[in-house]
């Protein structure tokens, strides 16, 4: 609330001259009375910084130089320029150092995934009920009448819990606004998709020079939809995820998410990742979480209101390390960019039902789960997805998110696509992009 209401902007970086429009919104102020600084910053270090001099009146824009960003900025790398108005002294209402405004651009692209092409192919073993793929230090194994990656086991660390592996999934626990718009009864086919058993509507195995790949086909009626999964397995466990989901023929207005579902073993405690935080954001609700490198226990990854709900949400996010206490654990980088939660605590535990007082009789407190209800499990619910609808309710309760927003079927199919990959500590991470 305090970013969209901020009365101070910066607009237009000039990258290639290093400069900056600042624009003073307020009516009868000029910025004499505040501090303003930059920081540039590339995958979570800090190059340089300083301080901004420069007094705009009520009103008016100021263009103004970066110093020092001619020297950082002959890179291949992302930078996170940043700019942060504070208060430099303390007044009745407002304390020295408060953070009046802050903005952030993104300069450079961040660098691409680069996965080996000159390995020999992982080893291929069919059965009449499972796939076993295997390689340098790791094996993994699917379920031939359900599509699904059951085992994945790396340096013979099992990290799918109880064979729950990817899978589609199109549900998210209502949130307050959602039940004001009446959704969770509105949108029910697609948590029935989410829910169904199952089962592929076809299933293939192509082993290649250099990979294995394996396609499941999904069909989902009530929402009349269909999902279409390859994994592409490298010898060195390294699998590529490329998902197609086609919503042309569904007959529902509105998709609650669209994305991918598994569960990690507890012994993954630790997540680190690239995007947008540190706290939780949506969609409509962004814009005052910097992309930037952060990292979190997972056990801290929830926010607990007082009615439990979808929570701890993340967005444009180029990669999320998700590892043991030791260092190891599963790297997933998007081709482009996902959202994703990370949670010890089950989409089941904090949903509510249909709605808020789940048929309560009338004169009767509502049966719904209250703050004492949120209990951790012991594994990782883990979604990598590709949207999730925003939060809406402008109006305060009820109100859709604006049409932006929102996920509506379409004609075209959507398309996104993620990598696994195994890691031995987080320091590993950077060698996996390009320079």
């Amino acid at each position: 609330m305090r970013k969209v209401y901020q009365n101070v902007w910066f607009k237009n970086f000039d990258s290639t001259n290093g400069t900056i429009d600042i624009y003073n919104e307020n009516f009868f102020i000029d910025l004499s009375q505040y501090n303003i600084s930059y920081s540039i910053e590339s995958n979570g270090k800090t190059l340089t910084s300083g301080i901004i001099d420069a007094n705009v009146s009520p009103q008016e824009t100021k263009t103004v130089s970066v110093d020092n960003f001619e020297k950082v900025a002959n890179t291949s790398a992302q930078l996170n320029v940043e700019f942060e108005v504070t208060q430099k002294e303390e007044t009745r209402y407002i304390p020295a150092g408060w953070v009046i405004a802050r903005d952030q651009f993104l300069v450079n692209n961040y660098p691409e995934l680069q996965i080996s092409n000159k390995m020999k192919p992982a080893k291929l073993k069919e059965g009449d009920n499972q796939i076993e793929v295997s390689g340098s230090g790791f094996k993994a194994q699917f379920d031939k009448s359900t599509g699904v990656m059951t085992s994945y086991k790396y340096r013979n660390t099992e990290y799918v819990n109880n064979e729950f592996g990817p899978r589609p999934f199109f549900w998210r626990a209502p949130i307050d606004n959602d039940y004001g718009a009446r959704l969770p009864q509105r949108l029910k086919d697609w948590q029935t998709a989410s829910y169904q058993d199952l089962s592929v509507d076809d299933i293939t195995v192509v082993a290649g020079n250099e990979t294995t790949a394996i396609t499941a086909k999904y069909v989902y009626p009530e929402s009349n939809s269909a999902w279409e999964v390859t994994y592409t397995i490298y010898n060195n466990g390294t699998i590529r995820v490329d998902n197609t989901f086609d919503a042309s023929q569904s007959d529902t207005d509105l998709i609650p998410r669209i994305g991918m579902r598994m569960q990690l073993q507890a012994s993954v405690v630790n997540a680190e990742y690239y995007g947008r935080g540190p706290w939780g954001n949506y969609s409509d609700r962004k814009t005052s979480t910097f992309v930037d490198r952060y990292q979190s226990p997972i056990s801290e990854m929830v926010t607990k209101y007082v009615t439990p709900q979808e929570n701890d949400h993340h967005t444009d996010t180029k990669w999320l390390a998700l590892t043991q206490k030791s260092g190891r654990g599963l790297l997933f980088v998007a081709d482009d960019k996902f959202e994703f939660n990370a949670s010890n605590y089950l989409l089941e535990t904090i949903s509510n039902g249909e709605t808020l007082n789940n048929n309560a009789p009338v004169g009767t407190a509502p049966l719904n789960k209250h703050i004492n209800d949120y209990k951790p499990s012991q594994l990782v619910d883990l979604f990598i997805d590709y949207s999730m609808q925003g939060l809406g309710g402008n109006n305060s309760w009820g109100q859709l998110p604006m049409d932006d927003y929102l996920i509506k079927p379409d004609n075209t199919p959507i398309t996104y696509s993620f990598t696994i990959i195994p890691i031995n500590k987080t320091s590993d991470i950077n060698r996996h992009f390009s320079k």
